[in-house]
């Protein structure tokens, strides 16, 4: 469905009790092209406090951030065993209902040797998700690309363990939460539409997202996308893209 405005946090999402990052529960899905605006319109992130921050750590503080991701869900690490997989006669790495689609940026950290490729792996390297099936994927140094040819998989139980990020498109800086304040806080900012760039090449999902620097004990958030901004004394007006 098409809401009369995309709101990204249903009717309020509670913020407690984590210092992680959290999403949004909902999020705004642009397409499935490689270059994504919002349709030629100013589109404005308004987030709202529905319940007043609080925290047992003085001087907290709360980054509002909108964010872009290549796939749906929660910001993921997941692991694969380098025993088994990946499969040096397809160069695949296995992972059920992965849910990444080609061209996801990820890096990998590995609990002993990395398996035998050409080029070789390594930490802290961008790799691109090509060739994705279901339960499959390889992995390439840039989108599109050719996928690392495995040749040895080491033994003795080696876990690797991958990560991939959200791109930031907006980020308010941090905001001492006593001022986040039910009635009383509100803040917008444009968004810039999300660009095809060589780590972020496929980010069709929108979220918000939170960063509290120490633990929430009370606090509700909303995040509302829409054309324009309030305090202009216009209207808020429908993005009219489909939101989940």
């Amino acid at each position: 469905m098409v809401d009369t405005y995309t709101r990204l946090c249903g009717t309020g999402q509670a913020l407690t009790p984590t210092t992680a990052g959290v999403l949004s529960t909902d999020y705004m899905d642009l397409g499935s092209g490689t270059y994504r605006s919002f349709g030629g319109n100013l589109a404005v992130a308004s987030f709202c406090a529905s319940v007043s921050m609080n925290s047992s750590t003085e001087n907290a503080t709360m980054r509002l951030q909108i964010v872009a991701l290549p796939k749906t869900g929660a910001i993921a690490t997941f692991t694969t065993n380098a025993d088994s997989d990946p499969v040096v006669a397809t160069d695949a790495f296995t992972e059920a209902a992965h849910g990444l689609t080609n061209g996801t940026r990820l890096t990998v950290a590995s609990s002993g040797a990395f398996p035998t490729t050409s080029p070789a792996m390594a930490a802290s390297t961008n790799y691109y998700v090509v060739q994705a099936t279901t339960d499959t994927f390889k992995i390439a140094l840039t989108p599109n690309g050719t996928p690392l040819d495995i040749t040895v998989v080491a033994a003795g139980g080696i876990t690797l363990t991958w990560t991939w990020y959200p791109e930031v498109l907006v980020d308010s800086g941090e905001i001492g939460i006593d001022r986040i304040q039910a009635g009383l806080f509100k803040y917008e900012v444009a968004i810039p539409p999300p660009q095809v760039s060589p780590k972020y090449p496929y980010n069709r999902y929108i979220y918000a997202r939170f960063l509290p620097s120490a633990t929430i004990t009370a606090g509700t958030m909303t995040c509302d996308i829409n054309e324009g901004y309030s305090t202009n004394g216009g209207i808020l007006q429908p993005i009219g893209y489909t939101t989940a």
